[in-house]
């Protein structure tokens, strides 16, 4: 056989060139598998990570929407509950004033607030808000409310704009009404746009026959679309991913561009291409050279080492999508952290390694609870566990507040979100937490802010103010003309500066949600009346008075009566600041069904139409004339309206310039729970040895009467039908106080009260002189001695009786004669602790003044007291911590709170009383005390 001739030679080719044909098709058909092999996974990579990427923005976008109205329910919530009595008022009368009233508030308290429809329970509307716009969807909303209680929003197209519904209801007269309130779409789309992913365009959509009606965008709303009835339609093909929205019928849609994946397999399908004609170009010139010189095989062999080189670029790039959204990741400000269904870390930002101190290495592998103390990891794992087991999400797409724990094991507060997400069939979980260390530090800072200025300011003006009064009152004796003058410029200023720093507290106090309200029923025309007592001295600094034009008889508001007389005393200081002097103030009373309307009208300048809208905001005040002339802070009237809401109810005004004003507060009336209720005069009972009462009284049924309201009142009585009798029985028995008829069978009760004060040991008894002509007496004895005006033995009461007012003088009388009261003070104010010596005196009260929380329970140890009043801020602690060793050591002793610290002083009870310094007046003080020692 010819050497050059074999069965490759058949047709005249070379064995050996035929062989480097084969090894060149061998070659190129590898590579070009290889390719194909290669672009397939890339693509797949690709598909699935912007899968991964879609679902996990899908869900964060969702949990974004949920939270944000979850928010806005709580809201609508809470302003029906706070403006509960306007809504019944629009419920009742839908063409009232009410209904303006109603918009405003909502304007203002919801800036995105488009409009809101109130149905009855028979699903018929009472109030149409819509402009005519409330459709098919609204109603099956509306429908599904009613049934479920639940919210399920959906946004509504219709003529005019988006908008979304928040439905709720209310109670009144024993039927529902149902709330539906509607809300602008603009914060959907700043949601969806701030979203942002490259090439992935995020709709929120509702599903519409087995199609998808895109509705909100990132881009905003389709107005003009709807408008022309041309509802934009998704191709299916197009979307992506999608996800439910919880609680609502929305639907988050990932769309991306039509030819998104064919343009990748396009451009990775040309560059194969290029690969391969260049390889085979290569090849046969591989070839060829091999042919003519074996030594070319070099050449071709770097040439396909450039091949596999740009090769690996175009793996590069098909990685760079991957590594931009990476990017995006990493620049999110809040920590983002991947775990799996046993809570290993998959993988964190950035933000998470600055957060917590540790690097990336130290954290994935390993379980969440290393960024949890103990007792949130035991919760953590219950959680995982639980969700195993059930499948029950309890904490999925809710933010909730917790505590976290970096790696020098320092603890501080988070704000903690996690979503779920599904990769390749493997349970994931993301949460997303933000620092909240300094929102809390914030709000810490300003309550102790608040707690420093309440003491540091209100106990040296305190002892000011009382020393000024106690100088007014004589303390030092007589003053001249110019020293009163100059103790009345003190006293003005310094009222002028504790209203301010009151007020402004009081605010704060409101607005952190600290006020202390204590609510018990209230007799309307008492309380009104007191108010125009506590004022009058006001009035007459502004020359005018008060006039109570009407009463309501027996009606009671349920109402904190401390806060009550601040509301009345707020509007009727108004009233007589503006009021044209030598005028009256009216206050009138009037009853409107199951509510009581208190009115308070001056005839002055009224309010100017540019302030009307503004005068309840705070600082808000008249013209700097009117100011520089009236005075006051500008805040009386945004506490008074806080706080008339706080009472559940409402307030209003009507002015006209140069005529007069009329504040108004409508309040809901409180019905007392029926006979038999215990006396409400708050009057303490007394010892019934020490408390004996001589009735002298001819009639027997008026006798026996006012026995059985002493006896009510914890005291005992004997009882006198003349006055031989009543002579004889004061000869023989000790009474601390006397009852006197005028009409007695043996002489008249004036000459017997003449003849008993003549006597040494009758001198200062007291009596209360109980007869229908009382009155007729009490004016002839003023004109005949003017200083029994001043005189607090003597009394008159006319028939009927008023058990109150009897059992209230008779109390203040006996405590007048019982003497020695042992008092502790315990307040390290050396000036405070002057003024209330100053004040008590020595004669009834045995004072001992203590300085610290330890000098305070050695005295407790070695002294029984009657009496405690109790400072708060103590150099070595908080007086608080003496109340429970005078509960359980000393139960009898009666407590006093006299402190600055109002924040503290709203959480004490099981005390006789708490008295803010400050916002007490001396007389307050006494009182209190006095009332204490009974």
């Amino acid at each position: 056989m010819n050497n050059d001739k074999s069965l490759y030679g058949l047709f005249g080719i070379p064995k050996a060139t035929l062989n480097i044909v084969f090894i060149n098709i061998l070659v190129f058909t590898l590579f070009s598998v290889f390719l194909i092999h290669n672009s397939s996974n890339h693509l797949n990579g690709f598909k699935q990570y912007e899968k991964v990427l879609s679902k996990n923005s899908l869900q964060n976008i969702a949990h974004t929407i949920e939270n944000h109205l979850s928010q806005k329910e709580d809201l609508v919530r809470d302003f029906i509950a706070d403006h509960i009595m306007l809504f019944q008022q629009v419920i009742q009368d839908p063409e009232s004033k009410a209904l303006d009233e109603l918009n405003i508030k909502l304007k203002k308290y919801f800036p995105d607030f488009h409009s809101f429809n109130i149905s009855d329970e028979e699903e018929t509307l009472l109030i149409d808000d819509f402009d005519g716009n409330r459709g098919p969807l609204c109603e099956v909303d509306l429908q599904s409310f009613v049934v479920s209680g639940q919210n399920n929003e959906r946004i509504h197209p219709n003529a005019v704009k988006y908008h979304y519904d928040i439905n709720d209801r209310i109670y009144f007269k024993n039927h529902t009404f149902y709330i539906a309130m509607s809300f602008d779409t603009s914060f959907l789309s700043k949601i969806l746009k701030n979203a942002y992913v490259p090439n992935h365009q995020f709709i929120l959509s509702t599903p519409v026959n087995q199609k998808l009606l895109i509705e909100v965008n990132a881009t905003g709303n389709r107005h003009d679309l709807i408008q022309q009835q041309q509802p934009v339609l998704v191709n299916k093909a197009h979307i992506l991913n999608q996800q439910a929205v919880a609680g609502t019928h929305w639907i988050l849609v990932d769309v991306i561009p039509e030819d998104f994946y064919a343009q990748v397999e396009h451009s990775q399908w040309e560059e194969d291409i290029k690969i391969l004609i260049f390889v085979l170009v290569l090849l046969a010139l591989f070839g060829w050279k091999s042919i003519r010189d074996n030594q070319s095989i070099r050449q071709v062999n770097g040439r396909l080492n450039q091949a596999l080189t740009e090769s690996k670029k175009l793996e590069g790039k098909a990685v760079e999508a991957k590594q931009k959204n990476r990017a995006i990741l990493e620049n999110i400000i809040d920590s983002v952290i991947v775990i799996d269904a046993k809570g290993i870390i998959q993988t964190v930002n950035d933000a998470t390694t600055k957060l917590f101190g540790y690097e990336v290495e130290e954290l994935v592998g390993q379980n969440i609870k290393m960024l949890m103390p103990e007792s949130f990891a035991i919760k953590h794992d219950q959680y995982l566990a639980n969700y195993r087991e059930t499948g029950q999400e309890k904490i999925i797409g809710k933010g909730r507040e917790v505590v976290a724990k970096r790696q020098d094991d320092s603890e501080f507060p988070i704000e903690l979100s996690v979503g779920r997400m599904d990769i390749n069939g493997e349970i994931m979980f993301t949460g997303i937490i933000r620092d909240i260390t300094e929102r809390k530090e914030a709000e810490k800072m300003k309550a102790e802010f608040i707690s420093t200025v309440s003491h540091e300011l209100r106990t040296p003006l305190t002892s000011i103010r009382g020393s000024i009064g106690l100088l007014k009152g004589g303390a030092a004796g007589e003053l001249t003309d110019k020293a009163e003058q100059l103790l009345n410029i003190a006293h003005n200023n310094t009222e002028r500066l504790l209203l301010l720093i009151n007020d402004i507290l009081d605010i704060s106090k409101i607005e952190a949600g600290k006020m202390d309200f204590k609510f018990a029923p209230v007799n309307v025309t008492e309380a009104v009346e007191q108010a125009i007592e506590n004022n009058t001295g006001y009035a007459e600094q502004h020359q005018v008075s008060y006039v109570l034009e009407n009463h309501i008889n027996n009606q009671f508001i349920y109402a904190d009566a401390g806060r009550f007389q601040q509301i009345m005393g707020n509007l009727m200081s108004n009233a007589a600041k503006f009021a044209n002097p030598n005028s009256q103030v009216i206050i009138s009373l009037a009853q409107r069904e199951h509510q009581v309307r208190i009115s308070v009208t001056d005839y002055g300048k009224g309010i100017p139409e540019t302030l009307k809208p503004t005068i309840f905001e705070k600082f808000t005040q008249a013209d700097s004339t009117d100011t520089r002339q009236t005075g006051g802070t500008g805040l009386g009237l945004n506490i008074t309206k806080l706080m008339v809401e706080k009472h559940n109810g409402i307030i209003g005004f009507e002015s006209t310039e140069n005529i007069g004003t009329t504040f108004y507060i409508d309040l809901p009336l409180h019905i007392p729970a029926g006979e038999g209720q215990e006396h409400s005069s708050g009057l303490s009972k007394l010892n019934t040895q020490q408390s004996k009462v001589l009735i002298c009284e001819d009639d027997k049924d008026i006798a026996a009467l006012l026995k059985l309201m002493l006896t009510q009142g914890g005291m005992d009585a004997d009882v006198a039908y003349s006055a031989a009798e009543a002579k004889a029985l004061l000869s023989k028995q000790t009474y601390l106080a006397m009852t006197l008829d005028i009409m007695l069978p043996d002489t008249d009760g004036k000459t017997f009260y003449d003849e008993l004060r003549q006597l040494p040991e009758f001198k200062d008894l007291p009596i209360i002189f109980v007869s229908a002509k009382a009155n007729q007496l009490k004016m002839q004895m003023l004109s005949e001695d003017d200083s029994l005006a001043n005189n607090s033995a003597v009394e008159w009461e006319n028939k009927p009786i008023s058990e109150e007012r009897l059992l209230k003088f008779l109390n203040k009388s006996i405590q007048n004669q019982q003497k020695g009261t042992r008092v502790l003070h315990v307040e390290d104010d050396l000036d405070i602790q002057q003024l209330i010596s100053m004040l008590l005196g020595e004669e009834q009260y045995q004072i001992d003044t203590q300085a610290t929380l330890k000098n305070a329970r050695i005295a407790l140890m070695a002294k029984k007291y009657d009496v405690v009043i109790l400072d708060i801020g103590l150099p070595d602690g908080s007086g608080l911590d003496l109340l429970p060793i005078l509960k359980k050591e000393h139960p009898a002793t009666k407590v006093i709170i006299f402190s600055a610290d109002d924040y503290k002083l709203s959480g004490v009870n099981d005390v006789a009383a708490s008295l803010l310094k400050s916002k007490v007046s001396n007389e307050d003080i006494k009182q209190a005390i006095e009332e204490a020692s009974q």
